[in-house]
């Protein structure tokens, strides 16, 4: 059940990353107007969900694997960055081939994207290996 709200969480950490990267990028290139209310939406949706499937799906799985194989959840960073860039594979060859093809994403949305889902990993990995740790404490 806790690898259930880790997802959660992960997944809301990397949206609101994501947000915070798309209001940067506005107040960074001088827009005064800043992300719209469409754009806002729009990433959040289709954001928060498939991090959250990829938590659930992917991340976690692949991560009680790798500590069942190393009998151990050490070192914290290989976790960590297999949650955030090994498991994102996938995701990142998925928005390179859309901005590729030019129909889904641009080039700033797409990098936009990955680095939501990179933050999203890292958070789950970096959790993952907390719970583990407490879960090897207790029992």
């Amino acid at each position: 059940m806790r690898l259930f709200f880790i997802s959660l969480g992960s997944a809301l950490a990397g949206t609101l990353a994501g947000l915070a990267a798309l209001f940067a990028h506005g107040y960074l290139t001088g827009e005064s107007t800043g992300p719209s209310a469409e754009d806002l939406q729009g990433f959040g949706l289709l954001m928060f969900a498939p991090s959250f499937l990829l938590c659930l799906l992917l991340y976690a799985p692949a991560l009680l694997w790798l500590s069942r194989r190393r009998r151990t959840c050490e070192p914290a960073r290989l976790f960590t960055l297999a949650a955030a860039f090994l498991l994102n594979a996938p995701v990142f060859l998925a928005l390179l081939v859309a901005h590729l093809r030019g129909g889904s994403f641009g080039a700033g949305e797409a990098a936009l994207f990955a680095a939501a889902f990179a933050a999203t990993g890292a958070v789950f990995g970096r959790c993952f290996v907390w719970w583990c740790r407490k879960k090897s404490r207790e029992g």
